[in-house]
């Protein structure tokens, strides 16, 4: 996923500039370089709206756009996991990735990956070696903090980047003493812990899953709790985000997603009838097309790119434990599947998308959901019918030469296989163009989320 290029040794066949990617990785001026040929891929996609200059632009484009540093992937990620777990070395994934584990599929993309040591002084040493055999070796690390007080930093020469860290288990045990029953109360079945091992560790872990695979992490309450060494940072949208999955994640059936209305109807703002959405998100989509749409004014790290299934679907606070229960069923009974994106299409000179393959698979979810729910009404009913498509740029986020420009562009990045496996349940309950994650379904799960 994500366009990750083959890993071949530097030492012999590697091409002229993965050596001098490698070479500038060890004197640590590969972030210093990645920095400049973003600020060159960004001038040369505007560049390649030019009549006259477009067409040099645009290959100029696809060269530069091989040595942008990727993100750390979906791949790169079980890569990763699958050689700690040969090796026996006793780990969690933390992090954003962690947190994705608990969710099941990827709800951001991830510039790194946090893998945390159940012991770091002893299994450190065989970690680096591990990483070193994958193609990484140590960079420079940064200080610790409360949580984690210790951290190794590894990268490899195509800029993916793993951070290696400890845990705090004296805190979190002398935390856990706090609630402790009283002496001599009467106690509840007992789980032994092995000699040495922190009380910790079981509360505070729990068992992922993601492309099939069961990964470790932690709890959905030990991420809440890590989480709020960040609240100086509340306004970075990964931490907001992070806090909109964590709520999901333990949100209750009545949980409402609009919080009761405590002001007796008396606010001096105009009126704002939140909303809600479903979507199937999509995280194959190739790193350099990813990027092209944010160029062209549609940020797909604030919504990724997504089959749209119901837009809008239901007034928030209409949406309680029978609306949820009901998608459940319906998204629960719904297999996942495979589709790929070939073609690049347009809605007139308003939008330009890419069209998903299987079309007849998410028409049948959107008429599913239009008998269920006789309240719904695709897009509010402004289209005769309702065409399956992937938004890449839409009328008010480009000019109608740049849509032109990204058509074109995009299809180089074509086709892009993706999967189905998830369904979004998103609102606008802070702000109207402000959507957050408040469910999410699992295709295939039998009911639930």
């Amino acid at each position: 996923m994500f366009g990750l290029r083959s890993r071949r040794s530097a030492a012999v066949g590697a091409p002229p500039e993965r050596s001098l990617r490698d070479v500038l990785a060890r004197l640590h001026l590969a972030g210093t370089a990645r920095a400049v040929l973003v600020h060159v891929e960004h001038l040369l996609i505007r560049c390649s709206g030019l009549p006259l200059v477009g067409r040099r632009a645009g290959a100029l484009l696809t060269a530069v756009q091989q040595h942008v540093r990727p993100v750390f992937g979906r791949d790169e990620l079980l890569r990763v996991c699958s050689s700690l777990d040969e090796a026996g070395v006793p780990y969690f994934v933390g992090g954003g990735w962690g947190l994705d584990l608990l969710a099941g599929c990827e709800t951001r993309r991830h510039a790194d990956l946090d893998v945390c040591l159940e012991d770091f002084e002893r299994d450190r040493p065989a970690v680096d070696r591990l990483l070193q055999r994958l193609g990484y070796h140590a960079v420079p690390a940064f200080q610790g903090g409360v949580w984690f007080p210790d951290v190794a930093v590894l990268e490899d020469g195509d800029g993916h980047r793993v951070e290696v860290v400890s845990v705090n288990w004296r805190v979190l045990d002398a935390a856990g003493e706090l609630f402790a029953p009283p002496a001599g109360a009467a106690l509840g079945p007992q789980t032994s812990v092995a000699e040495g091992r922190s009380p910790s560790v079981d509360p505070c872990t729990a068992v992922g899953s993601m492309a099939g695979r069961t990964l470790p992490t932690f709890s959905a309450p030990a991420q809440r709790l890590f989480h709020l060494g960040y609240e100086h940072q509340e306004h970075r949208p990964e931490d907001v985000l992070a806090r909109d999955v964590l709520a999901a994640l333990t949100a209750g059936r009545d949980t409402p997603i609009v919080a009761p209305d405590r002001t007796g109807g008396r606010s001096v703002e105009p009126p704002f009838v939140p909303s809600t959405l479903l979507l199937v998100p999509i995280f194959s989509i190739p790193s350099g097309l990813w990027r092209l749409c944010k160029q062209f004014g549609n940020d797909l790290d604030a919504v990724p790119p997504h089959v749209t299934l119901a837009y809008p679907f239901l007034p928030a606070d209409r949406v309680g434990a029978t609306v949820i229960d009901e998608l459940g069923e319906i998204f629960g009974h719904r297999e996942p599947f495979d589709f790929e994106m070939a073609t690049v299409g347009s809605f007139g000179d308003e939008v330009v998308y890419l069209e998903p393959s299987r079309s007849e698979v998410f028409g049948e979810l959107v008429a599913t959901l239009q008998r269920t729910f006789p309240g719904f009404h695709p897009y509010d009913g402004a289209f005769d019918s309702v065409v399956p498509h992937v938004t890449l740029s839409a009328h008010g986020t480009a000019t109608a030469r740049e849509r032109r420009a990204l058509a074109k562009l995009s299809r180089t990045y074509l086709p892009c296989a993706a999967r189905a496996t998830h369904v979004w349940l998103m609102s606008n309950k802070r702000r109207p163009d402000d959507w957050s994650i408040e469910r999410i379904f699992a295709l295939g799960s039998g009911g639930g989320r």
